[in-house]
């Protein structure tokens, strides 16, 4: 089995950038009466859901450098 080609940190990072993207561009839509605004905030709160499980499954991860009890 070979490891994967992103971390869960590289994709929560790239889910946070594609948040900012889609809400300049849903802003814009619904602005221009191209998107319901009931839909472009769905979308929104599903990449944050999103994002979120990716913060949840890199907070479980092991410490292997035990990083929480640095001091220095």
């Amino acid at each position: 089995m070979t490891a994967p080609e992103f971390s869960a940190r590289e994709k929560l990072q790239e889910i946070e950038r594609e948040i900012k993207f889609r809400h300049r561009v849903y802003s814009r839509a619904v602005h221009n009466g191209k998107m319901k605004l009931a839909d472009a905030q769905r979308k929104l709160r599903l990449m944050t859901a999103i994002a979120e499980d990716y913060r949840r499954l890199i907070a479980a991860e092991p410490d292997l450098f035990n990083r929480s009890s640095f001091h220095g």
